[in-house]
């Protein structure tokens, strides 16, 4: 029995890939490790961010639990006699308003060390084509340990590079050829499961990535929308869940088991369709200001500009979009969730429609404040557009006025009817947005 328990898998995946014997593949696995630095290599990236790096064949992917606090992008580590020799770890995170964010993460990973006597040594270098910045401690105790950290920027995201050693002799070089083997592009089209970094997501939106791909696995079809709001509709916890059940929108009323089973499944393997991708990596974080929950991915979902589907599951149910999305935003507002704005009349989210004018009370849309101007000059209306000209009287506990100047009459609303806007207004703020939009 080999000592490292990864290593059989190796030999094995390496036998299959060459066609070689499982006897030739343990040799060149074993001369490989014993110099590390001539070992032969396979490709890591992270297809959403642009980035890849080669990984030397003996070193094997970590995996971490997604509950936990933080988790690294990618993870790589190679051991000997049983114990770590040497690791990769890489974390990113959306960049937000630091004027130099490469530099402030560098002193963010200073401050961090647990011994405040340690010190790094900053050099500018580059990475992939990019402006970077290495750490090196300047005060090494462990002379036969080694770390140094690079951090950078790239496609709107932070990198934080991390290798380790308790062979510095044996795996300098090695870090060396890693960190020149980095290449930095635009984000892919498509790519495997394992290939999506992730690090903006919640759990328990990974969770519903993680099981909407294990069931397109298992029922042999593409990865799509349709499996996102599926697992969406499996979830015990969020938003999204609470909505659903609201609209009664259940695993039994949609035929869907409980639990889904993953024995037997490489679900880092499962392909993630160019549909699925783009609203994985575009659609649903940008209805997050930071952190993509389970309400974010529903958000994208039902988001016109979603080319993956999975609004015909539930349309069977007698479920529309309009009902979910006005539950969603209703729900969004009783949580006091900031990070989604939604037209107080319409229900469409603030990046589904070009722009949101908002009083003290409330805010509306382009496309309701066009509806109201259509009806005012006798135009066709818009269509699936629900505003209406209002023509009940004053309701005890209720402003029924207009929200931007306070008048009570040629108002105008929608359903629940519980905001409104004058036709003066609505006119006015809609030949400011057609002025601004001819510009």
């Amino acid at each position: 029995m080999t000592v490292d328990k990864h290593f059989k898998r190796l030999v094995r995946a390496r036998a299959a890939r060459t066609g070689e014997s499982y006897t030739a593949a343990r040799w060149r696995l074993r001369r490989a490790a014993a110099n590390p630095s001539k070992a032969t290599t396979k490709r890591a990236k992270l297809a959403d961010l642009g980035l890849s790096v080669a990984i030397p064949e003996t070193w094997h992917r970590v995996t971490h639990s997604m509950w936990g606090q933080s988790y690294p992008a990618l993870h790589y580590e190679v051991t000997k006699n049983g114990s770590r020799l040497a690791d990769l770890e890489l974390n990113s995170h959306r960049l937000g308003s630091v004027r130099d964010p490469a530099r402030a993460a560098a002193e963010a990973v200073e401050r961090a060390r647990s011994d405040p006597s340690a010190r790094f040594e900053y050099t500018d270098t580059m990475l992939g084509g990019t402006p970077a910045i290495r750490l090196d401690p300047a005060n090494n105790r462990q002379p036969q340990a080694s770390e140094r950290h690079y951090c950078l920027a790239h496609n709107d995201h932070l990198f934080i590079l991390r290798f380790t050693t308790t062979d510095r002799r044996a795996c300098d070089p090695v870090f060396d050829q890693m960190a020149a083997s980095i290449e930095l592009g635009d984000a892919s089209d498509e790519c495997l499961l394992g290939e999506l970094s992730m690090t903006d997501y919640a759990p328990a939106s990974i969770e519903c990535v993680l099981i909407g791909a294990l069931m397109a696995a298992q029922k042999g079809e593409d990865f799509s929308g349709r499996h996102l709001l599926a697992a969406l509709v499996l979830g015990d916890s969020g938003i999204a869940a609470s909505v659903l059940r609201t609209l009664d929108v259940t695993p039994e009323r949609l035929g869907r088991q409980a639990r889904v089973d993953d024995s037997g499944i490489a679900f880092l393997e499962i392909p993630v369709p160019a549909a699925t991708f783009e609203l994985l990596t575009q659609l649903m974080p940008g209805y997050a200001l930071e952190t993509v929950r389970t309400h974010h991915a529903l958000l994208g979902i039902l988001s016109p500009r979603n080319p993956a589907g999975g609004l015909e599951l539930v349309e069977g149910l007698g479920v529309d979009a309009i009902q979910m999305r006005t539950a969603l935003a209703d729900r969004i507002a009783y949580e006091n969730d900031a990070s989604c704005v939604f037209c107080s009349f319409c229900r469409k989210p603030a990046l589904d429609v070009a722009q949101m004018t908002p009083n003290r009370f409330s805010q509306i849309c382009n496309e309701c404040t066009a509806a109201c101007a259509a009806m005012i000059h006798g135009r066709r209306p818009l269509p699936d557009n629900p505003m209406d000209r209002y023509t009940g009287g004053k309701r005890a506990g209720l402003f029924t006025a207009c929200g931007y100047c306070g008048a009570d009459e040629d108002l105008y609303t929608a359903p629940p009817q519980t905001r409104f806007i004058c036709g003066v207004c609505a006119v006015r703020i809609d030949e400011t947005t057609t002025r601004a939009d001819g510009q």
